[in-house]
């Protein structure tokens, strides 16, 4: 035991001080709370991983439990299994995740959670089969896309444009209508615009004109607001009267 009687109260306190952090920091080392972490972990990569992202499935199917999930840290408790369940797991999560951010308003997630969420998205917009699957991911990302800016730039910077435009290409209706309305707030972003104002982005024009000759009538009010948020762009303009949208506005 050390002898404290001849040390002065100051530098007394200041050792003690010392003395608790180092006992802080050799707790840290020991890691404790990752062995936690670990085992945690190991229990979602398995059969309890897949329980928990089918339940929370399930809840994620029925609209009126879909705000519980996000006030009760369940997006948290998906990603996570998104990260480390199973196959299985992460495929019934990111559905989950999906499925709630249709009709959640973001704004209520918990904070940095969306920046999550859109990687989770846009691989299931690339890998769904299921047209209904690929119709309520591009609902998600509408939805998210309506948050703000720095979301918008977000999803572009993940390859977000590329990836729902192709969908502009589906057979079904609903599916080209959900990828039009995500573009359409897309638009509200400097790299949208960007984008079409390139060389590149005749091809987008001229697909969104297209929309706007349809006789859906949200497909083509989606379509005109696409282009005339965009249409202050001399560039964009060019786009449009090369792709006939001048008569298609009239």
């Amino acid at each position: 035991a050390n002898d404290y009687s001849d040390v002065p109260d100051e530098q007394l306190e200041q050792q003690q001080q010392q003395q608790q952090q180092q006992r802080q920091q050799q707790q840290q080392a020991n890691g404790s709370g990752g062995e936690e972490q670990q085992r945690f972990r190991k229990l979602l990569s398995g059969e309890l991983g897949e329980v928990l992202a089918a339940t929370l499935l399930k809840l994620a199917s029925e609209p009126e439990c879909r705000g519980h999930i996000v006030q009760q840290r369940g997006l948290r408790l998906l990603l996570t299994l998104r990260r480390y369940g199973s196959s299985k797991a992460v495929s019934s999560a990111v559905l989950a995740i999906a499925r709630t951010c249709v009709s959640v308003n973001p704004n209520v997630f918990p904070e940095g959670t969306v920046y999550s969420i859109i990687p989770a998205l846009l691989d299931l917009v690339r890998s769904a089969t299921h047209e209904l699957h690929q119709f309520e991911t591009l609902m998600a990302l509408t939805n998210l896309a309506s948050v703000d800016e720095s979301t918008r730039e977000k999803i572009m910077l993940h390859g977000g444009w590329q990836h729902i435009r192709y969908h502009l290409g589906s057979d079904n209706p609903q599916v080209q209508r959900a990828a039009l309305e995500a573009m359409t707030n897309l638009v509200m972003c400097s790299a949208a615009l960007e984008r079409l104002a390139s060389p590149a982005g005749f091809q987008d024009v001229r697909l969104i004109v297209a929309f706007a000759r349809s006789d859906d009538p949200r497909a083509q009010l989606a379509a005109t607001a696409a282009l005339a948020m965009s249409s202050h762009i001399k560039e964009v303009c060019e786009h449009i009267r090369a792709a006939g949208g001048v008569l298609t506005l009239m």
